[in-house]
């Protein structure tokens, strides 16, 4: 993984995104997008977490998302049903972890009942 500053927040990039450019627009649906142009392909994470894959994206296709005034809206209209894709059903892109939750997650003691342990459920 890698880690990549949008929005002045940091994220761990999956390596199946290299070589894309990752965006991020504030949208109702659209966490995340980018487009790889030596590939021609478009990578689009949701809000709900699941990522697609559009295949052999025109660059006026590429340009017009780039453009959007809305990202999902111009994805549902223009790319979905267009083009070829591919769904991954987990994120690509997470938030990098600051070291307070890293420092928690080191001393959760193995076999704990996290789900009972209030000191865990907000974690």
């Amino acid at each position: 993984m890698k880690t990549v500053t949008l929005n002045e927040k940091q994220y761990c990039v999956s390596i199946l995104l290299d070589g894309f450019t990752i965006e991020s627009k504030p949208s109702s649906n659209v966490s995340f997008y980018g487009v790889n142009k030596d590939t021609k392909e478009l990578f689009v994470q949701f809000k709900s977490g699941s990522c697609y894959f559009y295949k052999e994206i025109t660059n006026d296709a590429a340009i017009g998302l780039i453009n959007a005034e809305s990202v999902g809206s111009y994805i549902s209209r223009n790319i979905v049903g267009q083009f070829t894709s591919q769904k991954i059903d987990a994120p690509l892109i997470i938030p990098t972890p600051d070291q307070q939750s890293l420092n928690r997650l080191n001393q959760l003691p193995k076999g704990a009942d996290y789900e009972s342990d209030p000191e865990f459920v907000n974690f």
